[in-house]
């Protein structure tokens, strides 16, 4: 999306993107005749915490640099358990803070760390603190027996688009047309935004907290690296290889040894 913003501004980006998301699903839904209104209330929630999300995080795409993003947007996948046990209670193992920690300093040597702080990666860390709680809910709501993940991803994805029109027409803000990046735009929305996220929703119904923070805070990023730096050739370190190698080896404690205690319970 850095290159999008290059041509779209961050809220034309966050409303057409949600948008087109949204009126896909929709569609679907209503060929296979599903109730589109179905538990509204969760998809709202959602829906807001996915917006606060995409719109700090946009925001601080174009306020600050790529290294600084990548690290502490993924400081919001290892929020996750934490936030899940001081609001919810749920459980959280012993075994958990060391996993987070290994992943935590494996991240630090692949994106760098953060490198100044400013305005920029303010907005980030609270897209990092709406992305814990869009995990929580999604986990929570996608538990229950009544939820379908594919009506509450569509509800979740047009609850973000009208919020992030109603705030173009508060600020008065002009839809700046796609021009030349009419491509771009379809095929990143489908992939980075519409495909990911309807599989976590999909996931959801399965997945603990630590689960969720593990997925996505190790093999998001990593895939993201191997993919940039094999196939775009992009330029990488030793550093950022040993970081890789930290973020596995923490992916690997966290979930053998957790899957190993946790069934005897224990808390390890």
């Amino acid at each position: 999306q850095e290159g999008l913003l290059l041509l779209i501004d961050p809220l034309t980006l966050t409303f057409l993107t949600f948008a087109f998301s949204g009126c896909v699903l929709l569609l679907y839904a209503m060929i296979r005749r599903l109730k589109v209104m179905r538990n509204w209330r969760q998809g709202m929630v959602i829906g807001l915490c996915l917006f606060l999300m995409e719109i700090f995080q946009t925001y601080g795409l174009y306020y600050s640099t790529p290294a600084n993003v990548a690290f502490l947007t993924n400081i919001g996948m290892i929020l996750v358990p934490i936030v899940g046990y001081l609001f919810y209670r749920h459980k959280l193992y012993k075994s958990d803070f060391a996993a987070l920690s290994i992943v935590l300093s494996g991240m630090y040597f692949l994106t760098g760390g953060v490198s100044g702080f400013g305005y920029g990666e303010f907005i980030i860390l609270l897209s990092a603190f709406s992305m814990a709680f869009y995990f929580i809910y999604s986990e929570k709501y996608e538990s229950e027996r009544s939820s379908d993940f594919l009506i509450i991803t569509m509800q979740a994805f047009v609850t973000t688009a009208l919020l992030s029109l109603a705030y173009m027409i508060i600020k008065a803000h002009n839809i700046i047309y796609l021009d030349g990046a009419t491509f771009p735009f379809f095929w990143q929305t489908i992939v980075f935004t519409l495909i990911p996220y309807t599989l976590v929703q999909w996931a959801s119904s399965a997945a603990d907290d630590m689960s969720v923070a593990i997925y996505d805070g190790v093999v998001e990023p990593l895939a993201g690296g191997v993919v940039a730096w094999y196939i775009f050739m992009d330029a990488h370190t030793r550093g950022n290889v040993m970081g890789a190698i930290i973020m596995l080896i923490g992916f690997a404690f966290a979930i053998f040894y957790r899957h190993k205690y946790k069934s005897r319970g224990l808390n390890l």
